[in-house]
Formats: structure tokens, C-alpha cells, sequence
């Protein structure tokens, strides 16, 4: 109802979403932010062979298409 009300009055809200990665003993080994904000809706990810799948369906990204489910996927890669 919050929300709704932000939305009538103008006011845009931003979430900014992060990923917390772990080790085999849950033991964090690091974190990256999900960007631009607004990108993603993280209640819609899943885990592939390839890697995290994050839904990029979120009602504030501009380029929104509701007629396909669209996925963008987050490979985890050792720096160098």
C-alpha cells in the first residue's frame, strides 16, 4: 500500500539488490551489486548449469517487455 501511494504521488522508488556469494561452508566470500537499480526483480531468479538467472521483469525497468519472461544471467568468475 506503501508503494502505491509513491507511485500516485510521483515519487519513484529505487531498490538496489546485491548478491551475497558463499563458499561450500557458507562462509562469504564476497558480494556484488545488481546495477543499473530498478534492472531486476530477484523474487523471479533460479540456478542453471551456466550459472544464477536473475529476472530483469521489474515494473521500473523502461525496458520492460510483459509479453516474454526475460532472464539475464550472472556467471561467478575468479579475478585475476
Amino acid at each position: 500500500m506503501i508503494l502505491i501511494n509513491f507511485i500516485i504521488k510521483g515519487i519513484i522508488q529505487t531498490y538496489v539488490h546485491f548478491i551475497i556469494i558463499l563458499d561450500h561452508e557458507f562462509n562469504k566470500i564476497g558480494e556484488t551489486f545488481l546495477e543499473p537499480p530498478n534492472s531486476y526483480n530477484t523474487r523471479d531468479m533460479f540456478i542453471g548449469k551456466d550459472g544464477l538467472y536473475i529476472s530483469s521483469q521489474n515494473v521500473y525497468n523502461p525496458s520492460i517487455n510483459e509479453d516474454f519472461m526475460e532472464f539475464n544471467l550472472m556467471v561467478l568468475r575468479q579475478l585475476k
